[in-house]
């Protein structure tokens, strides 16, 4: 790849080394955290076993959205730590028991004025947020004990500031923030820059994920605007390169944008082809196990199916769930409600449909112990369920139905099945519903959060 640098991954293997010590002589032990590439469990620690029979879920708490005095307030930040929910809010990062809704710790954000973003995955318990109107300020918090580790000014890199489009990642010992003119990593235990752009570079890192406790970096080399070469590297935590999929600036002739990562294992990517100036197509794309090619593409039909990630964001893909060699993708609502699509990723091609039990809107959230979960939204008629999804029979299993006095608050915070606003979370038989997004328009008491038990 012409204009890599090998000069972070070196900075990453010698403080690899120094954490690595420490951690000896702690006795701490690192805990992998589900991601949307849907392999592993959705908290630290593991997860409970599922239950064995429908559980008639009562509502355990609920919080209304905040005061929205002028237009809307973006708050896309939540993360489980042990029993606890962590959100990011106005004031700061906010910690509930998950048991009953009492409010635990707050670290307030002093610089908390524009609209910045967090990391979207928590590692070993930290995670790391922008501040600012600018974002230039960068802060780490340990959410186990609600602790601030530091502040320190992040600077934008060839006077570009820092958006909403660009969002920190986490990794171990390692923050890692990408931008349109390059990327730059900071040591958590030294509160320090150790690598940063170089100016005459022809390559620039735009943005970082954690998947599985693996720092995924998108590169792109060329014109800012449009790119002729680029690749996503994946780098283990000791600052090991695992590997690397370099690709070119066309797609059978069409010019492309990498989009987001739905898993690495296999690597499959979300894609847009064709000239941003018009009406690009979006693509799911299977890597092979070499990283040399497409492999497949999927059989994903933007009409037909939700797309399952965020434009820009190189790790939010709420609507993906990936386990067993499937895909799992929610169709497009229409009439009555829609289905999953289970989609072969040995061949890219769509299976079967599961439709939701009664009908209605499903939505997939959550892999655990290797079973997808999905939610569906309640109506006027029926309460909104939990169900696992069984790939033996093709059909939707009930695993918790929700309250049924609730719906209404339920069918307020979740509108419907297409938009990226709510997270859905599942700790260890408790169902979390979380709207990171707040309108000055909204009634009083709109529902912000529903934990359900």
């Amino acid at each position: 790849m012409r204009g890599r640098r090998p000069g972070w991954q070196l900075a990453l293997m010698g403080l690899a080394g120094v954490l690595a010590l420490a951690l000896i002589g702690s006795g701490a032990v690192w805990l992998i955290a589900g991601t949307g590439d849907g392999e592993q469990d959705a908290a630290p620690g593991g997860q409970d076993p599922l239950p064995t029979e429908t559980v008639d879920a009562s509502l355990a708490w609920d919080q209304p959205i905040p005061d929205v005095s002028d237009g809307m307030i973006d708050a896309p930040g939540t993360w489980v730590s042990g029993d606890q929910l962590v959100r990011l809010m106005p004031e700061g990062l906010v910690a509930y028991d998950l048991a009953d809704g009492t409010e635990l710790w707050t670290v307030p954000l002093e610089h908390h004025a524009g609209n910045c973003r967090a990391s979207i995955s928590a590692s070993q318990d930290r995670v790391a947020v922008l501040q600012g109107m600018d974002c230039e300020f960068l802060t780490v918090v340990d959410i186990a004990v609600g602790e601030e580790l530091f502040t320190i000014p992040h600077e934008a890199t060839s006077g570009i500031a820092l958006g909403s489009w660009d969002y920190p990642a986490i990794v171990g010992d390692i923050v890692a923030i990408g931008t349109a003119s390059g990327g730059s990593g900071y040591s958590i235990t030294d509160a320090q820059k150790i690598w940063e752009p170089r100016s005459d570079d022809d390559c620039r890192e735009r943005g970082y994920a954690n998947v599985d406790e693996t720092l995924i970096a998108l590169m792109t080399c060329g014109n800012v605007l449009e790119f002729d070469s680029g690749s996503i590297r994946a780098t283990a935590p000791s600052g090991e390169d695992l590997w690397e999929w370099e690709f070119g600036a066309e797609h059978e002739g069409e010019p492309f944008t990498v989009d987001s990562v739905i898993s690495i294992s296999p690597l499959v990517v979300q894609a847009r082809v064709g000239a941003m100036t018009e009406q690009p197509v979006t693509q799911i794309w299977v890597i092979d196990d070499a990283y040399e090619e497409i492999a497949h593409v999927v059989d994903f039909d933007p009409q037909r199916q939700l797309r399952p990630c965020t434009t820009n964001v190189l790790d939010q893909c709420r609507g993906a769930m990936v386990s067993d060699g499937f895909l799992f993708l929610g169709s497009t609502p229409e009439g009555e409600g829609n289905a999953v699509i289970a989609f072969d990723l040995s061949t890219g091609t769509a299976l079967y449909d599961v439709e939701p039990i009664g009908g209605g809107d499903i939505k997939p959230f959550a892999v655990v112990h290797g079973q997808v979960l999905a939610y569906q939204l309640a109506d006027s008629q029926t309460e909104g369920m939990v169900v696992a999804l069984d790939p033996e029979t093709e059909q939707a299993t009930p695993l918790m139905t929700l309250d049924r006095a609730q719906r209404e608050a339920e069918r307020t915070l979740m509108s419907d099945v297409i938009g990226d606003d709510v997270a859905l979370l599942w700790h260890n038989g408790a169902f979390i519903m979380v709207n990171e997004k707040y309108y000055s328009h909204d009634e009083p008491g709109t529902p912000a959060v529903l934990v359900y038990r």
